[in-house]
């Protein structure tokens, strides 16, 4: 109550009134009293006593049962009150007496303790938690009972196991009995997360400590935060000088730091991270101020707060340094390593992955904490030196190793952390991808062992001697130079026996004594068995017992492989690398010394220039290995052919030289020639197959054709290139006039090669009839040369020419897409189904891209694949059937027609021709000519269309002339005709007039 109850009682005495007095104490009234006797000395205490109240002793009693209802329904609201809030904390709260019995206990005990309520209550307090008795009740009797929070205490678990409390104690005396409420709270999960924390915070450290790599942090402001103990060492700061300062200023030399401040500033403005996140080469400033390579990765921490940026910093100095050694001594080795990927991974007590990060993942095939959770001792069971390095780490071992995974190498940094108590938590490290660093340091060091090889061998031993020749001493270089097992068994050898010669001893002392010594003296010296050595010599007169200049001191290094190599040096300078046949420096310089010769002794010489035939088909479709194995064989097949003291060269390519010198008469080198041809048509065997070449070949003589090398070379040229105008595989006697005929060839190449650019190539079309309605089904594209000079040119004047330059690639395409172009606008005209005929040339058609250039023919003019019908002749199909095959299976399924023309002239293979994707094939001209004349004629036209109507083809009448063709074909159910009879080639204006023609046909018997 919150004033005191003041009443005044009429009564004899005051033990009268004690029992109430007391009853209002119980019901919480604080009370004082006054006994009076009689009603006056009541009047008079009113009047001298204020607040006081007359109360009627029954009036009283009515008051204080009023009370006593009121304040038992207090007792039990509060009570309610109490186990409701007492039944629905998470806490746990007990109850206890002076002596520690347990009285109350709520549901949230049963949680904390793990006895149920029942047997919590009556049970001894100190036996769930000890010593809180003497907190509760005071250490001793009549000590005060504490209040409040009570700190942490350990409890006991129904298992046996202990719990961290944190208490708070309420001590309350009722009745005149004291009690303690005790209210518990299981703080295990909150130890827990605090000992997780801790455990996180000194992997941390540890790995950022363990590190070998600087790693520091900073703020927005540049201001470090953090600073590693690699750090320390790579810059030259102490930690405690650097921290709080700006890393711009210490760090970051001052040609970058505007960039390095703009790009922050860009950073925190836009969020942009020109920088952040990636991995760049930089240069860094230690504390002396000199400048450094780095390798620099910065992240940005994920934060509430303000942004904390960490550099992950890689000394690159010593890997430079690796690799400019390594260039100087090696030059054909790589950089060592450019990128340096490292591990981060953390291991609790049991060996099982608690953290698992970095670049280095990528190289073991593994992601960011893919390996948390598993046990490194199932992981890695097959690596046992790597476990071994585990064990030493949770015993406490600190290290450093590498290990192998594989054939991955890892420099890993092992490092245990601890909790409070020193016990081992387990172990945080960082692996370093150490793999290429160490192939080239096994690169460096076989290099060095190769050259120290060299060295050793070549760079030879010290030496002094006297005048007179007597070895004093020497090292076991000398003596295994000279071929002698120690320097002992060498020093007993006279200096005489080294020289080759006597007089090249005397020939030494002489220079030597001239000028007191010599420098990179070159001598060829003599080995203990007879066998001469080069030796480099430096030698110097120096002082000995007997006086100055009476000894000789010097080194002897063995060159004798330096010398070789010269010879050998020469020999590559003036022969073919692929064939070891003499190359054209070599051919020159011989074939002069023979016109010297053939002048003096008037004889004749002759020189043979030869070029495989299609020889590039073969690199181009097999590849340069069968091709370079394949000139070495017809250089071997060319050496067989000429004498010993002939000179077969190689001019490079598949071009080749034949020298003969001495010969009396032109039918020689005609004799030659012949044997040459023969022995390049014989077969060779490569991988297991046979190839068949042939050659063009051209001869020149001295002193008819030129009396010096380049005019016969020359003239040798000339004759083979009209060689190859005659067909291939001949050869051709150089005249005269083959010079006219190679200025007007080289002169026609010259214009074609301008002819695209000037608009100078057209096409004319020839129409193909269809023989079953006699109306035009499509046409074929044939390539004119308007020329300026000569007028127009039918190709036969100058395919040829085209494809031995290398123009037929961009002809071939110009030729695709026009006519692609003109197919559009035809159809376009009301003639959807209209066709169009390509020929492809032999070179043409063997290129690799051939099949992008009809796609991208088709998809530029906007034409269907189906329109158009690509050409190949039978002698270019079987030529390279299997190539052919392959090619024309591309092209079906881009889904373009097929025609094979002229055939019937080549050498067919029918179980290739089942197996080409063809459409149709066309008659050549030559059969159809004399169709009606020649029963020959007749039968094999007869035979090639029932043939062909067997295989499901198209037959197409070439140079159709007149009816009585035109009836025999239509007679034996040919498909199409193309020739005079209908019309000859025109040009695009003249042929939409052709499109309505029809062409009569005759009646089939």
């Amino acid at each position: 109550m919150d004033t005191p109850l003041r009443v005044l009682f009429v009564a004899a005495s005051a033990a009268d009134v004690e029992p109430l007095l007391e009853e209002l104490g119980r019901a919480g009234h604080e009370v004082s009293s006054k006994v009076v006797g009689n009603v006056a000395e009541m009047k008079t205490a009113i009047g001298s006593l204020p607040g006081l109240a007359y109360v009627d002793r029954e009036l009283a009693e009515t008051q204080l049962r009023r009370e006593r209802r009121r304040a038992r329904r207090a007792l039990r609201d509060s009570e309610s009150r109490f186990r409701t809030l007492a039944e629905t904390a998470s806490d746990a709260i007990l109850t206890a007496d002076c002596e520690g019995r347990i009285v109350f206990a709520n549901r949230a005990a049963e949680q904390v303790f793990g006895h149920p309520v029942a047997a919590i209550v009556g049970r001894r307090i100190e036996r769930l938690v000890p010593g809180i008795l003497a907190l509760a009740t005071g250490a001793s009797e009549g000590a005060p009972a504490g209040d409040g929070p009570a700190g942490e205490r350990v409890g006991l678990h129904a298992s046996g196991r202990e719990i961290p409390l944190e208490l708070s104690i309420r001590s309350l005396t009722r009745n005149g009995r004291r009690f303690a409420t005790v209210v518990a709270r299981d703080v295990t999960e909150r130890r827990n997360a605090e000992r997780a924390l801790r455990e996180s915070e000194a992997r941390k450290s540890a790995m950022i400590e363990a590190a070998l790599d600087a790693i520091l942090s900073i703020d927005a402001g540049g201001r470090i935060l953090e600073f590693n103990a690699a750090a320390e060492r790579m810059f030259g700061y102490a930690r405690s000088d650097v921290l709080g300062k700006s890393m711009a200023e210490l760090l970051i030399p001052p040609s970058l730091r505007e960039r390095h401040h703009r790009e922050m500033a860009q950073h925190l403005a836009t969020g942009e991270a020109p920088i952040f996140g990636k991995t760049l080469e930089t240069t860094a400033m230690r504390s002396d101020g000199t400048e450094f390579p780095i390798e620099l990765t910065v992240t940005r921490l994920p934060s509430d707060g303000p942004p904390v940026f960490t550099g992950y910093i890689h000394d690159l100095s010593d890997r430079r340094r690796a690799e400019s050694a390594l260039k100087e001594s090696e030059q054909k080795l790589r950089t060592l390593v450019t990128n340096v990927p490292a591990v981060l991974f953390a291991l609790d007590r049991h060996g099982v992955f608690t953290h698992s990060e970095g670049k280095g993942l990528e190289s073991l095939g593994l992601k960011p904490g893919e390996a948390v959770g598993k046990s490194v001792w199932e992981l890695y069971r097959r690596y046992p030196d790597v476990l071994e390095h585990i064990r030493r780490a949770l015993s406490g071992d600190a290290h450093t190793a590498t290990v192998r995974l594989g054939e991955i190498f890892f420099e890993t940094r092992y490092a245990p952390y601890s909790d409070p108590d020193g016990s081992v938590m387990g172990v945080i490290g960082i692996a370093t991808d150490v793999t290429e660093q160490r192939r080239a340091d096994q690169a460096v060091r076989s290099s060095e062992t190769r050259y120290r090889t060299l060295f050793e061998r070549n760079l030879a031993g010290v030496f002094r001697s006297t005048l007179e020749g007597r070895i004093l001493e020497c090292n076991e270089s000398f003596a295994r130079i000279f071929g002698y097992a120690s320097p002992a068994e060498a020093i007993h050898k006279p200096a005489l026996d080294f020289y080759l010669r006597p007089g090249d001893r005397k020939t030494f002392l002489t220079r030597l004594s001239e000028r007191h010594h010599l420098t990179n003296y070159e001598m060829c010296a003599r080995r203990r068995d007879g066998t001469p050595v080069w030796v480099l010599e430096n030698a110097t007169l120096v002082e000995g017992p007997d006086g100055d200049h009476s000894l000789i001191e010097g080194t002897v290094i063995d060159i004798t492989e330096r010398k070789r190599a010269e010879e050998q040096v020469k020999h590559l300078a003036f022969h073919d690398a692929l064939t070891g046949l003499p190359n054209r420096l070599l051919l020159n310089d011989r074939l002069t010394v023979a016109l010297a010769q053939a002048h003096r002794s008037r004889q004749k010489v002759a020189t043979l220039h030869l070029d495989l035939d299609r020889f590039k088909v073969i690199n181009d479709s097999l590849g340069h290995t069968v091709g370079d194995e394949l000139l070495r064989r017809v250089a071997e097949r060319l050496r067989a052919c000429v004498r010993e003291g002939d000179t077969v060269a190689r001019l490079g390519g598949d071009e080749f030289v034949i020298l003969v010198s001495r010969i009396s008469s032109d039918g020689d080198a005609e004799t030659i020639a012949r044997k040459i041809l023969s022995a390049i048509r014989l077969p060779f065997a490569v991988e297991q197959r046979d190839f068949f070449l042939t050659t063009s070949l051209g001869v020149s003589l001295y002193p008819t054709d030129g009396v010096d090398a380049e005019t016969l070379l020359q003239s040798a040229d000339t004759a083979m290139y009209r060689a190859k105008e005659q067909g291939r595989d001949n050869y051709q006697l150089y005249a005269p006039a083959m010079n006219a005929r190679a200025a007007e060839r080289l002169s026609l190449e010259n214009r074609l090669r301008q002819a695209l650019q000037k608009d100078e190539l057209v096409l004319h079309y020839q129409p193909i009839v269809d023989l079953r309605n006699g109306r035009v089904r499509g046409a074929e594209a044939l390539l004119r040369w308007r020329h300026p000079e000569r007028g127009l040119l039918p190709p036969a004047e100058f395919i040829t020419l085209a494809e031995i330059s290398g123009l037929i690639s961009p002809i071939g395409r110009w030729v695709l897409e026009t006519a692609c172009a003109q197919m559009r606008e035809w159809q376009a005209l009301g003639n959807p189904r209209f066709t169009m005929s390509v020929n492809l040339s032999p070179r043409q058609f063997l290129q690799a891209d051939l099949v992008s250039q009809v796609a991208r023919a088709l998809s530029s003019s906007g034409v269907d694949a189906g329109s158009l019908d690509l050409e190949i002749t039978e002698s270019n199909a079987m030529e390279n059937a299997e190539i052919t095959v392959n090619t024309l299976w591309e092209l079906r399924r881009l889904g373009v027609g097929i025609s094979m023309d002229d055939f019937g002239t080549g050498y067919s293979s029918l179980n290739y021709l089942k197996r080409f994707p063809i459409d149709r094939v066309k008659l050549d001209q030559s059969f159809v000519r004399d169709v009606v004349t020649n029963p020959e004629d007749a039968a094999i036209v007869r035979a090639v269309i029932a043939m062909a109507h067997t295989l499901k083809l198209v037959v197409t009448a070439e140079g159709v002339e007149n009816e009585d063709q035109l009836a025999f074909l239509r007679q034996n159910r040919c498909d199409e005709m193309q020739g005079f009879l209908f019309s000859p080639p025109v040009e695009p204006a003249e042929f939409p007039k052709l499109l309505t023609r029809r062409q009569p046909l005759p009646a089939i018997a």
